[in-house]
């Protein structure tokens, strides 16, 4: 965690640059602050009550700003969603302040408290005083969100025109895709989107030699792994702030062991990535109970990654009470994932050569998992035709029910038209007189409540175990699409 001396692209803006000898380093940048002086003195006039707006308004306009809007997230963190650009802070006149204000007080003099009662003069005061507070807080969050913008845009522009730099903290809102190539083999694309909440990312490819370097271990390392995430980078980041670090010191380790010792390289990006991803899948096809235990052990930790993430207590549950299933779902999953990277093997195959046993071995395991996979969908199929029965009778159960409303309903049509019901807060109120005053038909509305809520139950199940059936099915069709193409 960093301490607040040392916040990213507030108090330091982060760089990589190319060194005299080829290789990337990493330096900080420290971020000026000549709007410190102005920003104190708004925070504390904003924690006094007896400064008003309009006397922070004319602490903020006596400093200097460029009054552009800045594209940036700063302050608010990358992965939050409907984040707006820095804007200057809409000042408000004398006479606009006073508008609002005598607004605000009208209406709290219309107003009335939780029991219907019109508020009191101090309860109108003691409010008004409230919503003044609340103007002035507003009025420093936006002044300092646009300061420390202008701040950070300012060693912005000044370090992109730096002719050794690399890579920039960015701050930008949106799509956004960032080049370099440190030296004659290596590339990296940084690709983000900040600000769209769960939209948001922060992926980072690596290419070598024209082949593009994937995360091949995740796929087994972590419980759970959204390969279409994963596929798409060499590092795909969860879109925090605080990730900034991690990215550059990747891309550093990388581009420079490259750099100096290929062999090196090779061993510890490819060899190893791809050796450790097959002893993974060897570990579980031949005993998955033992890398559930695994995945146990990091139980609801966090990761700096998007597209891979650890087990939650739920799901160990759900696989130990379904463990047989559950071990021939594994097994499938980490197969199809392991074969959406072919393609990107078959690419370091023809570069690099020493990939093709483990493509051999991974083409075998694949289609060793086929028969259970067969199996447990036969399985599925005829639990989904037994759900599918009980669940219409459980249907036709409830349908007979509500055929036996059909007499009362023609009961309190008539009540509501005696009644002049028209609204449905009326015709609710005198249902529930007409349920109190008979037994039978409380007893029919609350069985049929119940039947409706045993449909629903089983509709869930029937749907989720469906959804499991489906996925398998998918999964192995795939499988058995790539593995054709290994020779």
């Amino acid at each position: 965690m960093e301490s607040k001396q040392e916040r990213i692209n507030i108090d330091k803006l982060l760089i990589t640059e190319l060194s005299n000898d080829g290789t990337l380093v990493r330096r900080d940048i420290l971020i000026p602050h000549p709007h410190t002086s102005t920003l104190s003195k708004l925070q504390d006039m904003s924690a006094n009550p007896n400064r008003s707006l309009l006397e922070m308004q004319d602490v903020f306009k006596q400093d200097v700003y460029s009054q552009d809007e800045h594209n940036v997230c700063l302050v608010h963190e990358y992965n939050e969603a409907y984040v707006h650009p820095a804007s200057y802070p809409k000042l408000m006149s004398y006479s606009e302040y006073n508008d609002i204000v005598s607004e605000h007080r009208r209406n709290l003099e219309h107003s009335k408290d939780k029991n219907g009662r019109k508020l009191s003069r101090e309860q109108i005061e003691e409010r008004l005083v409230t919503y003044i507070l609340s103007l002035k807080r507003e009025f420093l969050a936006q002044a300092e969100r646009y300061i420390l913008a202008e701040d950070y845009i300012s060693i912005y522009r000044q370090t992109v025109t730096l002719d050794a730099l690399k890579i920039i903290s960015e701050e930008k809102i949106g799509w956004s895709v960032y080049e370099h190539q440190p030296n004659q083999d290596t590339s990296f694309k940084i690709c983000t989107n900040f600000g769209y909440g769960r939209s948001a990312y922060f992926r980072v490819s690596m290419c070598y030699k024209g082949v593009e370097i994937l995360p091949y271990s995740h796929v087994v390392t972590y419980a759970i792994a959204k390969m279409e995430d994963l596929v798409r980078a060499t590092r795909n980041y969860s879109a925090l702030r605080e990730n900034w670090p991690l990215a550059m010191d990747f891309m550093i380790e990388t581009s420079n062991m490259a750099l100096q010792n290929e062999e090196e390289f090779l061993k510890v990006w490819l060899k190893n990535e791809i050796d450790e991803m097959m002893s993974g899948l060897r570990r579980i096809c031949s005993n998955p109970e033992s890398m559930i235990a695994r995945y146990e052990e990091n139980i609801g930790k966090k990761t700096p990654y998007l597209a891979v993430r650890n087990f939650t207590e739920d799901e160990v549950k759900h696989y130990k009470a379904r463990k047989d299933e559950m071990n021939v779902s594994l097994k499938s999953s980490k197969m199809y994932g392991a074969l959406m990277f072919l393609d990107n093997l078959q690419s370091i195959a023809r570069v690099f050569g020493y990939v093709d046993d483990a493509l051999v071995e991974l083409k075998n395991l694949a289609l060793s998992i086929i028969p259970e996979i067969t199996r447990l969908v036969s399985s599925l199929n005829m639990e989904l035709s037994k759900l599918k029965k009980e669940l219409g009778a459980e249907k036709f159960k409830l349908k007979s029910l509500e055929k036996q409303l059909i007499p009362y309903a023609q009961i309190l049509e008539r009540l509501y038209i005696e009644q002049g019901a028209t609204s449905y807060e009326m015709k609710s109120k005198i249902e529930r007189e007409f349920r109190v005053e008979n037994n039978a038909f409380n007893k029919l509305k609350n069985d049929i409540s119940e039947q409706q809520r045993s449909v629903w139950k089983k509709e869930a199940f029937f749907s989720s175990r469906e959804s499991f059936r489906d996925n398998l099915v998918s999964q192995k069709e795939m499988i058995l699409l790539q593995v054709q193409k290994i020779s």
